[in-house]
């Protein structure tokens, strides 16, 4: 792990069973996890039962110089733990905080910053790290 001072830019992947290797044998365990949004302008989710999950948020006045709207803004916040640890590979354990501000103009798109804090304990090792995201979502 780097230092915090020091800024660090990632990709991730995921390789196929056919491919040489068996991701999905590796075993993770999430521990702790507890997140939760507040749209300031006042919208809700949907809520389906069938599947127990909200829906996307719908700004009630979708963006418009004309009509006055500025489509939905949230905030959310999240903290979550997990054990990477799975048979003989020492994965270290990883808490992350984090916040997150959101931004739909339209029904369609949103846009989002992150930011979180995390700490990761390996080989008797105690890192840090910050995450910096921003995110354009376009939904069709």
């Amino acid at each position: 792990m780097r230092s915090i001072e020091t800024p660090l830019a990632g990709a991730q992947f995921v390789t196929e069973q056919d491919g040489g290797s068996d991701v999905g044998a590796i075993e993770t365990e999430a521990r702790a996890n507890a997140d939760g949004t507040w749209a300031i302008t006042g919208e809700t989710r949907p809520y389906d039962h069938s599947c127990g999950c909200f829906g996307q948020l719908q700004p009630s006045r979708s963006l418009s110089f004309r009509h006055g709207g500025a489509g939905a803004f949230e905030v959310g916040a999240r903290y979550s733990k997990i054990d990477l640890t799975s048979g003989a590979v020492d994965g270290g354990k990883f808490d992350r905080w984090s916040g997150a501000f959101s931004w739909f103009p339209t029904n369609e798109f949103r846009f989002e910053f992150n930011y979180g804090y995390g700490t990761m304990e390996r080989f008797g090792i105690r890192g840090r790290t910050r995450f910096y995201q921003l995110r354009l979502q376009w939904e069709i």
